[in-house]
Formats: C-alpha cells, sequence, structure tokens
C-alpha cells in the first residue's frame, strides 16, 4: 500500500473512532441526566454489565 494511501486510511480511521467516542459520550451523558446517576455509577454499571457479558452460563 503506498505510503500516502495508508497514511489517509489510518487518519481516516482516527477521524471515525474520534467521532465515535464522542457519540458515546454524548449518549451516556443524556442517560446519567435521565436516570440522575455520577460518573463513578455510571462506570459501576458498565463494570457490572461488562462482567455478566463476559461470564458464560450453563
Amino acid at each position: 500500500m503506498p505510503r500516502s494511501t495508508e497514511e489517509e486510511l489510518v487518519n481516516a480511521i482516527g477521524f471515525a473512532m474520534s467521532r465515535w467516542q464522542d457519540a458515546v459520550e454524548t449518549f451516556d451523558g443524556t442517560v446519567a441526566e435521565i436516570y440522575v446517576l455520577s460518573a463513578a455509577e455510571r462506570r459501576c454499571l458498565g463494570a457490572i454489565n461488562h462482567g455478566r457479558l463476559g461470564r458464560q452460563t450453563s
């Protein structure tokens, strides 16, 4: 892959990730306002949810 094409691809991916992070932050803020959650409470809920999704049940 030519260097300029690779750089363009890396830049496009970086830009898309930045936009995605902005969207997630906006969503999280809106949910926090609706449910009156602090940042710490949102992190705890995320940890609980990720822990549950990571476990397989028989």
